[in-house]
Order: C-alpha cells, then structure tokens, then sequence
C-alpha cells in the first residue's frame, strides 16, 4: 500500500527514464519583464528592462530531469534546475560570483506553456560588500 503514493508521483513526475527536458531546451528571448535589484541604504541601482536588453536564456540537458541554464549576460555561472511536467525549479543553495558580486538563487522557476517560458527568481546578492536582494518580475520569453 505504500508503494502506490510512489507509483502515483511516479506517474506525474516523470519517472522510469521518461526524458521531461526536451521541451524546455533552447534559446530563449526575453519579451518582457525586469531584473531588480535593492541594497539598504537607497542604493539606487536601476531596473533592468530584460526585453530592451536583449536578454537570452539557453536551457540544455544532459539528463532526463535536469536542466542547465545561462543567460546572455553570464555564460560562466550555470543554475540547475528540476523538471516536473511544465514547471523546472532551481535546484537549491546555487551561487555564483563575478568580480565584486555574489549570486545565491533563493528561488527560481521555469513555467512552459506551448513557446512561452514564464521566468521567475529571487536572489540573494552582495555587491561591493554589501547584502542585497534581487528578483526578476514579469519575465516571459519565447522559443528562438
């Protein structure tokens, strides 16, 4: 009897090899949304107009489950994520540093829907020493 919850999650989550990646990978052009960010003090750091920069994600997979993403802007600093039917969830306590900033992702999510990919992220960021947050909102891109 307790196998069938399993078997069941199974079902729903892609189990026994069933490759849930394909449709999420390739280049993704963003069309709309933005990047924040806020650090104590009034720092003030513009928005950044995700569709008037141009911004690219690229998804690819070496696993049935698993997907790898980069952005345009950082190739160097992939963030993994989790695949369960239409959604992908970043996998947690992934970080990255560049120069004078680090990046934790405190959340991320991936929702496909036909050549639509919602983006959505919270992050955690210390810039020159400082903690800061970070979140892209309203961020849609489609299949390129």
């Amino acid at each position: 009897m307790r196998l069938r919850p399993l078997l069941l999650l199974c079902l729903v989550a892609g189990c026994n090899g069933t490759d849930l990646t394909p449709k999420f990978v390739g280049t993704w052009a963003a069309t709309a949304g933005k990047a924040t960010t806020s650090c104590p003090g009034g720092s003030a750091i513009p928005d950044l107009d995700l569709a008037a920069t141009g911004a690219m994600l690229t998804v690819t997979s070496d696993n049935a489950q698993k997907l790898r993403v980069t952005t345009s802007t950082n190739t160097a600093c992939p963030i993994n994520f989790s695949v369960a039917g239409n959604l992908a969830t970043a996998d947690a306590g992934q970080s990255c540093t560049g120069g004078s900033v680090t990046v934790t992702v405190t959340s991320s999510t991936l929702t496909l829907s036909g050549d639509t990919l919602a983006v959505t992220a919270d992050t955690s960021e210390t810039i020159n020493g400082k903690a800061c947050t970070g979140s892209y909102v309203g961020v849609i891109a489609t299949r390129r």
